[in-house]
């Protein structure tokens, strides 16, 4: 029973570090793919130079982050550069599509927040309003 158990703890750990890798490797490409954005923007035209560095800044820090979350010790600049000598150009498409997927949906995430936390600083101001006392008249 006991190395059934101890079994059974192996495999679930292997499991969840091919799990982590692959995501991992996953928001590499997706540096590798924000990295060449401006110049695949450049034959294509189809985002504002503007665009295209907001993009690149935000995607960056969201990747990083993750990485970076996952696991302190990756060395990204290794990862990214094994994983561009592996991206031929029809990858690098169907990785702007998948990572541009996930960056807008967490930028509507993040614009929801926004507006939920205006809302309801606004809410909290009109209750301390109305729950503070009159000033003596004068």
């Amino acid at each position: 029973m006991r190395f059934t158990l101890i079994l059974l703890f192996a495999v679930i750990s292997v499991g969840s570090s091919f799990a982590a890798a692959a995501d991992s490797t996953n928001d590499v490409r997706c540096l590798v793919a924000l990295s060449r954005l401006a110049e695949v923007n450049e034959q294509t035209r189809q985002l504002s130079d503007q665009a295209v560095q907001t993009t690149m800044l935000l995607g960056t820090m969201y990747y990083m982050g993750k990485l970076e979350g996952r696991d302190p010790r990756l060395n990204v600049e290794s990862a990214m550069v094994e994983q561009a000598g592996r991206m031929n150009l029809q990858q690098l498409q169907s990785e702007f599509m998948r990572c541009g997927g996930e960056l807008q949906s967490v930028g509507k995430k993040w614009d929801e927040i926004g507006q939920n936390l205006v809302r309801r600083g606004q809410e909290l101001q009109k209750q301390q309003q109305k729950d503070a006392p009159a000033a003596p008249p004068k």
